[in-house]
């Protein structure tokens, strides 16, 4: 049995729009970019894609 926090998996989902930026898509899904970037694996930040699906 292991006493470490186990993550769960993200339940939403999020399709990228032409013209977002993951700042505004973490301010309006009420999430931190932290999460964001960790969660889908985001290397780039600044160059997501619209059509891109995000989870948080």
């Amino acid at each position: 049995m292991s006493l470490g926090t186990k993550q769960e998996a993200p339940k939403q989902s999020y399709l990228v729009k032409s013209g977002d930026a993951l700042s505004l898509i973490s301010e309006r899904l009420g999430v931190s970019m932290a999460h964001l970037i960790h969660v889908n694996q985001i290397s780039h930040p600044d160059f997501i894609r619209a059509g891109e699906i995000l989870y948080y």
